[in-house]
């Protein structure tokens, strides 16, 4: 964790990452996120899953919500940013590239479910509460990506001199597809999603244990 972020504990256990000031921004350890650091090795797809309460939502300058360099010449991953008022969502895997947009009609201050789900066929869509908000638009030809970056939450690669202010909670990924997930009975197709963990082999939550971020992957417990 990068500017001393807040980690506010809730009665469940978990926590909520409190990211209030510029320069404040998490970098996630490689283990457990391959897929989507790298989608070169992702062959099932991937879901990223958090709740999340943002500060400001009409920012002209680009503000991340997640990123492993999904929107970057020469990298691999994941992109999902605010623009003058606008969702963004960039992946990219070999020598393709996804991207859409859309208008974000939500306030500052609120709690909603963010999720990005993708796979090599149907590339990605994102969902706003457990309703579909947008799919990929356009799918380009792009130069290859050679370059591997960790998952960032409220930076990018190459950009940490800003960041997002923003809470959030209940981070989860997987390394398969939301339609994969919800047919093994791991998430439910509900509004707001439930998330049964014992179905699930690939998962990662924010937890709070003695005030520190935990993610748990694989039954393995990572301090960052």
């Amino acid at each position: 964790m990068y500017g001393k972020p807040n980690l506010t504990p809730e009665p469940n256990g978990k926590a909520i990452l409190e990211l209030r000031q510029d320069g404040q921004y998490v970098e996630l350890p490689n283990h457990g996120l391959e897929c989507i650091q790298d989608m070169t090795k992702c062959e099932h797809g991937f879901t990223l899953s958090a709740e999340i309460k943002l500060m400001d939502t009409n920012s002209t300058h680009k503000r991340y919500i997640f990123s492993s360099g999904g929107d970057q010449v020469g990298a691999s991953g994941l992109a999902l940013y605010l623009w003058h008022g606008d969702l963004y969502c960039s992946t990219k895997k070999d020598n393709l590239i996804w991207t859409a947009k859309q208008k974000l009609n939500v306030s500052a201050g609120e709690w909603h479910t963010y999720q990005v789900s993708w796979n090599k066929k149907d590339g990605f869509i994102v969902y706003l509460d457990g309703k579909e908000f947008m799919s990929h638009s356009i799918k380009l030809p792009n130069p290859s990506q050679p370059t591997v970056y960790p998952l960032y939450i409220a930076s990018a690669p190459n950009n940490t001199h800003s960041s997002t202010l923003m809470d959030v909670k209940n981070l989860f990924t997987w390394s398969a597809s939301r339609d994969s997930l919800i047919g093994q009975g791991c998430i439910t197709g509900r509004s707001i999603l439930s998330f049964i963990f014992l179905l699930c082999k690939k998962k990662t939550v924010l937890k709070n244990t003695n005030r520190e971020t935990i993610l748990v992957s694989n039954s393995s417990f990572i301090r960052i």
